[in-house]
């Protein structure tokens, strides 16, 4: 456990000042990892005071224990909310939101840490400095098999971005646990949030509704790749499962054009390319007959070229061929996949 006291931690704020930071992470299953996210939370140095709020859904393992024993021994700095039932990551992120008391709210999952004392400071500056920036991100590492690697670099300098950015990004356009933004803001997430099969893309394009984003290209955060009970492995250890969650994404990515008209034919360029994904995890697992199901679907949505997918819809009437270069730790394996 950190072994700074509370009162340490509280060395440099003002009794009088109100939070700065609302620290919200969600946590399930994750009693291998919590501790090094908590105590990633707790080294931040900083001029204001913050808090930690953990969301735990109930998982039914030694993770609330462990959550218990650090609210024991930080009372006045980490607040646990837990329930009886599993209510599902956007659920709990919404939880932990509304509950937060800072101007800005911090994100991590319990899975992921910060790897920077002064992280939640500099974009705290950051977004005192520009009102106009209504959330800030940067870079992280990815942790696999115990080695850390680069990972989420959009840029090697500091950079603006916009709702189209993000949209137009095939891929998650920023880590989770680089989120910082507007409390004020958190209004502006629909109503159907809850119910969404991921929450990332969406925090994301709501909150730049409401002003520009800013990247910072410090990496001061690690991202976990296939930790135990995480979303993403869980959904791919099943090629049904997968497809299934791939057209839930799909139907809810389809709800944001009523909120951003005037972004359809990105949304309608994203929505492809989720449905080329499918394509190419049915190739992998040797579902070929899917495949042409999603090419139609595909086709349907055309509206214009993309000659890079169209040369990997090409590709795809050789699946056999594209299993057997797979198999290679080949530049084309990284780049077709």
């Amino acid at each position: 456990m950190f072994k700074l006291t509370e009162a340490q931690i509280m060395s440099n704020w003002s009794i009088e000042e109100p939070i700065g930071v609302s620290i919200c992470c969600i946590t399930y299953k994750q009693e291998k990892y919590i501790k090094q996210a908590i105590d990633s939370f707790l080294m931040q140095k900083t001029t204001f005071p913050f808090e930690i709020i953990i969301g735990e859904d109930h998982g039914k393992d030694n993770t609330l224990t462990i959550l218990n024993e650090y609210q024991q021994k930080y009372p006045r700095l980490i607040r646990v909310i837990t329930s009886d039932d599993n209510i599902g990551a956007n659920s709990n992120l919404l939880r932990v939101f509304h509950a937060a008391e800072g101007k800005y709210i911090a994100v991590c999952e319990g899975d992921d840490y910060w790897c920077n004392e002064n992280k939640i400071q500099v974009q705290f500056d950051k977004l005192e400095a520009d009102s106009s920036i209504s959330i800030c991100v940067h870079s992280a590492k990815l942790l696999k098999d115990n080695n850390l690697h680069n990972g989420f670099k959009m840029s090697i300098k500091e950079s603006f971005f916009d709702v189209n950015d993000v949209i137009n990004c095939n891929k998650q356009y920023s880590p989770t646990a680089s989120y910082f933004f507007k409390r004020s803001n958190i209004g502006v997430l629909p109503n159907w949030f809850s119910e969404a099969p991921i929450g990332d893309f969406f925090i994301e394009v709501y909150m730049l509704s409401q002003g520009k984003g800013c990247f910072l290209s410090a990496e001061m955060a690690v991202y976990r790749v296939g930790s135990d009970n995480s979303w993403s492995s869980s959904i791919n250890e099943n090629i049904q499962k997968y497809i299934q969650t791939q057209e839930r994404i799909v139907n809810y990515t389809n709800k944001i054009v009523t909120d951003f008209p005037n972004q359809e034919i990105e949304i309608n360029d994203r929505v492809m390319n989720i449905y080329l994904s499918i394509m190419k995890r049915c190739i992998l697992c040797g579902v070929d007959d899917i495949v042409y199901t999603y090419r139609s679907k595909y086709h349907s949505l055309k509206k214009h070229i993309i000659l890079k997918n169209e040369i990997v819809l090409f590709l795809f009437n050789f699946p056999k061929m594209l299993r057997f270069l797979h198999r290679f730790k080949k530049p084309f394996n990284k780049n077709f996949w």
